[in-house]
């Protein structure tokens, strides 16, 4: 009996290295969720508002994906307005098995972060500094990310997954 215990601790230690190698959910602090999703044949349109602040459309688009990374705050519920989220967006051409990007070359997967909050730099901005690295596997898509944020974010560095 003793033997078979070890035998399938082993097993279960062993197996487990190789799933790391690709982690299915970030490390997300005490508190918040951190999560992605795909939005399949969706692209991305950057528009400007009447006072001239940006905001975006997400259109149907058989080309391309949407990758949509989010950052929330869980909240404390007997507090009005602590609500707090960082999404940031990629649009991924459908046929692209792997995408690497620096600086200004963002644009080309028109990389943006939105700041949902009670706070005056709440709203979205172009990410133009930064690397991202994206690569296409069999039912996911592995995302590492790492950008200098122009103003106040809590997220920096995004290494995840995400099914599609």
């Amino acid at each position: 009996m003793l033997k078979i215990t070890l035998f399938v601790i082993s097993v279960v230690l062993t197996s487990c290295k190789s799933v790391k190698n690709i982690e299915k959910q970030p490390d997300c602090p005490e508190g918040y969720e951190c999560y992605g999703e795909v939005l399949k044949d969706r692209s991305i349109s950057i528009l400007k508002d009447g006072i001239g602040k940006t905001y975006i459309k997400i259109n149907q688009d058989e080309s391309h994906n949407v990758i949509k990374y989010i950052y929330k705050y869980s909240g404390e519920p007997n507090i009005a307005d602590d609500s707090y989220i960082e999404t940031f967006y990629f649009q991924i051409p459908q046929k692209s098995n792997k995408i690497s990007l620096s600086g200004k070359e963002l644009k080309n997967v028109k990389a943006l972060v939105q700041k949902s909050c009670f706070c005056p730099d709440a709203g979205y901005a172009l990410i133009e500094q930064g690397h991202l690295d994206i690569k296409k596997q069999k039912d996911h898509y592995y995302i590492k990310f790492k950008y200098t944020p122009d103003r106040n974010m809590s997220v920096s560095t995004i290494e995840t997954q995400v099914e599609f």
